[in-house]
């Protein structure tokens, strides 16, 4: 199982596959239903990774049904709410909001704040993408008061950028601003460059909307930088398109055409 992880870390997924498969022989030879829980769960983080998320539905059903055999709520909750993120990244809205308020009443009966929250968070990323901007932030501040309580930075800092992609949506760019500087600042002592890039992503976008272009270009750059460091090929893409609108806008056509170039090579290589 911990070769599995390595090699899909690495993107590995032939290798990652075959000793995921040596771990499910021995865990099922020995019944051990907790362990083949994890490896399920494995697999089915492999199958979002590989961009197959039907695959991946199937083995988070596998390992929730270990899970359920000796009583895991905790591990069942996470599963549901990975299935519950595959169906939203399929645009298959109700099944994504099925699976996320089912981790929602398994943290409403364990009284779990931390699993209660998370479901918050999911729920609003559904409504976000519908477009159902009032239940999204009803959602996304029932879960940041949560994260308050538990001194979770982390799912704080998470919260607040979910919350400043929302308030960018309904061109309410104060708060949206406010929102994505204090997810920066509460994430500084702990790893979070990925969050902090979709912060500068969306800082960008907010001061572009408001014909802040010096600002604009900023905070796209260091969005650039950040996904760049992470090899986020397809974020990649997006924050160079978004750099290119900015020199459009600006009338330097030049530069807007370089990034713009770039954007379209890294999605026809997507």
């Amino acid at each position: 199982n911990g070769f599995g992880l390595t090699y899909m870390g690495k993107k590995n997924f032939p290798l990652a596959m075959e000793y995921y498969q040596k771990a499910v022989k021995i865990r099922t030879e020995i019944g051990d239903k907790e362990g083949l829980g994890w490896t399920y769960n494995n697999l089915g983080m492999m199958g979002g990774d590989k961009g197959d998320p039907k695959v991946g539905i199937t083995y988070h059903l596998k390992a929730i049904k270990m899970r359920e055999e000796i009583g895991d709520k905790i591990g069942m909750s996470a599963s549901y709410g990975k299935i519950g993120m595959l169906y939203l990244g399929l645009g298959n809205f109700p099944e994504a909001l099925k699976n996320y308020f089912i981790v929602l009443n398994i943290g409403e009966g364990m009284k779990d704040k931390t699993i209660i929250a998370n479901a918050y968070e999911g729920i609003g990323h559904v409504y976000s993408i519908q477009n159902n901007y009032s239940e999204a932030l009803k959602y996304y501040l029932d879960g940041l008061k949560i994260a308050k309580e538990l001194n979770n930075k982390l799912a704080v800092a998470n919260l607040y950028t979910d919350l400043g992609s929302v308030y960018y949506k309904q061109s309410n760019y104060t708060e949206a601003t406010n929102s994505e500087l204090a997810a920066i600042k509460e994430s500084e002592g702990f790893w979070y460059v990925g969050g902090i890039a979709n912060c500068h992503l969306y800082l960008g976008r907010i001061n572009l909307a408001q014909g802040k272009y010096d600002e604009a270009l900023k905070y796209s750059l260091l969005a650039l930088k950040d996904y760049k460091y992470l090899s986020a090929k397809q974020s990649t893409a997006m924050v160079n398109i978004d750099i290119a609108e900015i020199y459009e806008r600006q009338g330097k056509l030049r530069e807007a055409l370089g990034y713009a170039t770039r954007g379209l090579d890294s999605v026809k290589q997507l």
